[in-house]
């Protein structure tokens, strides 16, 4: 995979959050949050419905959900919303159970290949027994490809596929998204390392870049286009952000699936 074939980092940060609180006080101004979210959802044209799960309930509206039970307040949150409103959601918890990062590339031609690129350079380290984690990809009836590193059920996962085909928007022409799920404890400290973090975008990309490595699927080539990269917002209602260095290594507690 050559250097020249990158282009930009077209998007970077939180993608999606789940999160609880137990605490009465703070609960209340979560809910008082997530109502001002769903009022937002509701303005964009997306209906609001009736939700329950795990005994919570309440409502969901485009991407935001909120729900009440007896012990506390859920509220999860998906795509830009997860983008504007994590860290505000994250303060107010008890506990985050879920929160996925991801960083979007875009190339200048054949995104599909590079995921069938990443597929064949995993599965030979899982031969070498370089890494441990399961190693899948799956192929649809549209052409495009998602590779899978690790198993849904395990508290680190990670998902990369064709962005541009995913959401049919040409925005995302050529572009692979790289999406790391984090679940239970390491969800609680990914957030607190993105809380704590002086820069949110590059910790994003730095934790996301370090998976990959740690997965043995990060080029030569790709490493070094990330090293290179900063990321800054430059239009907050795309999620579009242009770039120019990051730090590659993630915290290390996270590594080890």
């Amino acid at each position: 995979m050559s250097e020249s074939n990158f282009v930009e980092v077209v998007d970077c940060g939180v993608d999606w959050i789940t999160c609880t609180c137990s605490d009465s006080l703070f609960a209340q101004r979560l809910v008082d949050r997530a109502a001002l979210w769903i009022q937002d959802e509701k303005h964009q044209g997306n209906e609001q419905l009736v939700w329950s799960q795990y005994g919570y309930e309440g409502f969901t509206c485009g991407q935001v959900t909120v729900g009440q039970r007896h012990d506390g307040v859920i509220v999860r949150l998906s795509g830009l919303a997860a983008w504007s409103h994590w860290r505000q959601a994250a303060e107010l918890a008890t506990n985050v159970s879920r929160i996925d990062v991801q960083i979007t590339i875009r190339y200048k031609r054949d995104a599909a290949k590079q995921i069938s690129n990443h597929y064949k350079t995993a599965m030979r380290s899982k031969k070498r027994g370089d890494i441990k984690r399961a190693v899948s990809l799956y192929r649809s009836d549209d052409g495009s490809a998602t590779l899978y590193l690790g198993k849904r059920s395990s508290d680190k996962f990670c998902r990369i596929y064709e962005k541009g085909i995913e959401s049919k928007m040409d925005h995302y022409h050529e572009s692979v998204r790289y999406e790391v799920e984090f679940k239970n404890k390491v969800a609680m400290e990914c957030a607190a390392y993105l809380r704590n973090a002086k820069d949110e975008y590059r910790a994003c990309q730095s934790i996301v870049a370090g998976y990959l490595d740690d997965c043995r699927i990060s080029s030569p080539g790709l490493s070094m286009f990330l090293s290179r990269q900063y990321v800054h917002p430059q239009n907050a209602e795309q999620l579009r952000y242009r770039c120019s260095g990051s730090s590659l290594r993630c915290v290390q507690s996270w590594k080890e699936c």
